[in-house]
């Protein structure tokens, strides 16, 4: 009786184990942009082999305060290679998603951040199948991070700006 408990328990603890996809955790170099001092960027992309829920994380190296943007992207046509998210945060600040039928898009604009920056997204890998069937479903990604201007280059700027609009208004009134 005994050998019989042991194996039922043994099986739903192989179940357990296999009721969602893999999470994954990457460590992500930044690389250096060719002709924009400052400025990084990385692309990133994983397949995930088991049907269900995920959380995967993401840490970027190389860079640390500046303006900084990203995309995910998935497209997957039948169930086994389809991944729909369920959220996506850069530092705990919220991507916005939106599905396109086959097509998931997560999207974060141009935001200042200071630090390490960590990009976690959750979701469901083959969604309608049972948790986990084998699946090859898979999404990718890019961050840009851009230099923080400086005071007197932003305050240049804002003259140059002023100067155009200021030529703009005299050219209109002419």
């Amino acid at each position: 009786m005994k050998l019989k408990s042991l194996l039922c328990a043994g099986l739903l603890a192989a179940g357990a184990t296999a009721s969602f996809a893999e999470d994954i955790t990457r460590t992500i170099a930044l690389v250096p942009s060719v002709g924009q001092p400052g400025s990084f960027s990385a692309g990133w992309g994983l397949t995930h082999l088991m049907a269900g829920a995920f959380n995967d994380t993401f840490t970027f190296t190389g860079a640390t305060g500046a303006f900084v943007d990203a995309a995910l992207v998935s497209i997957g046509f039948f169930q086994s290679d389809n991944i729909n998210f369920t959220s996506a945060t850069l530092n705990g600040q919220a991507f916005s998603l939106s599905s396109v039928g086959p097509t998931e898009v997560a999207r974060f604009n141009l935001t200042a951040f200071s630090g390490p920056l960590t990009i976690r997204v959750a979701g469901i890998a083959g969604p309608g199948l049972a948790n986990g069937t084998p699946i090859a479903a898979s999404y990718a990604g890019t961050l840009n991070v851009s230099p923080v201007p400086e005071v007197h280059t932003l305050a240049m700027m804002l003259a140059g700006l002023g100067v155009v609009a200021g030529l703009a208004r005299k050219r209109s009134q002419a």
